[in-house]
C-alpha cells in the first residue's frame, strides 16, 4: 500500500510538473499569438502603404510620360521656329544684298552725274 501511495504521489507530482510545463507552453503560445497578430497588423499596414505607393508611382510614371511627350513636342516647335528664323534671316540677307547692290548702283550713277556736271 505504501508503494502504491508512493507510486501515486510520484504520478501526481509528475502530472503537476507536466501541467506546469503545459501552462508555460500555453503562455508561450498565447504570447506568440499576440506577436503574430501584431505582425499581421503591421503587414496589413505595410501592404496598404505599398498599394498607396504603387498608385502614386503609377501616377508619377504617367506624368513623366506626359512630360516627356511635352518636351518632345517643344523640341520640335523649337526646331521649326529655328528653321523658320534661319530662313527669314537668309531672306533678309538676300534683300540686304540686293539693296546694297542698288545703293552701289545709285552711288555710281550719282558720281557719274556729278562728274558730267563738272
Amino acid at each position: 500500500m505504501d508503494e502504491m501511495k508512493a507510486l501515486l504521489n510520484a504520478i501526481l507530482e509528475r502530472l503537476d510538473v507536466q501541467s506546469a510545463k503545459i501552462d508555460k507552453l500555453q503562455i508561450d503560445v498565447d504570447r506568440l499569438h499576440g506577436r503574430m497578430s501584431a505582425l499581421e497588423d503591421r503587414m496589413d499596414k505595410l501592404e496598404t502603404r505599398m498599394d498607396s505607393l504603387e498608385t502614386r508611382m503609377d501616377k508619377l510614371e504617367n506624368r513623366i510620360d506626359a512630360l516627356e511627350h511635352e518636351v518632345h513636342d517643344l523640341r520640335l516647335e523649337v526646331l521649326d521656329s529655328r528653321y523658320d528664323l534661319v530662313r527669314r534671316v537668309r531672306r533678309q540677307e538676300g534683300h540686304l544684298h540686293m539693296l546694297d547692290e542698288e545703293l552701289t548702283a545709285v552711288q555710281t550713277r550719282l558720281r557719274e552725274l556729278e562728274h558730267a556736271r563738272a
